[in-house]
């Protein structure tokens, strides 16, 4: 949990943007949140560190995927009726580098904020809902179909990043 205080005081030193879609979005329909990027530097390499070493250790038992890297980690605010609709993390249009692992980090306290859910489409049954405590961790290969409800009160703050290999889902 201090950890995740660390991450929220260092992306609210930085300029928030509206999140974007690939493509076009321009009513915010698809996604309206507010993000900035946190890339790799003396601040925040200790991120990358924690996260890196419990994405291989899951990527290892579960799916062995072959991965050569991480996307900057992106630091995201969800005020209120700001949400994100059901999507998948892969790039159409990006062959090397593909995302194949999605990672959402849940950096404050459920308490803090209502509404907001992370959910997962179970193909039918009923969609699970992510873990809202406070540093959870949400990793799931970058083809599922998710989404964030909207923010109902407070702000939902969370990390995401997305780990990259150079050849399909192997």
């Amino acid at each position: 949990p201090d950890d995740c205080d660390r991450v929220m005081d260092i992306g609210r030193t930085r300029a928030l943007q509206p999140g974007q879609v690939s493509g076009s979005d321009a009513d915010n329909s698809m996604r309206d949140s507010s993000v900035t990027l946190l890339k790799p530097d003396a601040d925040t390499q200790w991120m990358y560190d924690r996260v890196f070493d419990v994405v291989s250790r899951f990527n290892n038992q579960l799916w062995r995927f072959e991965l050569a890297g991480a996307e900057p980690m992106q630091f995201a605010a969800y005020g209120v009726d700001q949400h994100y609709d059901w999507h998948v993390d892969l790039w159409a249009n990006k062959p090397k580098n593909a995302r194949k692992l999605s990672v959402s980090v849940q950096l404050n306290a459920s308490e803090e904020y209502e509404g907001g859910s992370f959910e997962v489409d179970q193909s039918g049954a009923p969609n699970a809902i992510g873990p809202r405590a406070k540093g959870a961790m949400i990793l799931f290969p970058s083809y599922v179909l998710h989404r964030v409800q909207p923010v109902t009160s407070g702000i939902r703050h969370s990390l995401v990043t997305w780990f990259v290999g150079e050849t399909g889902f192997r």
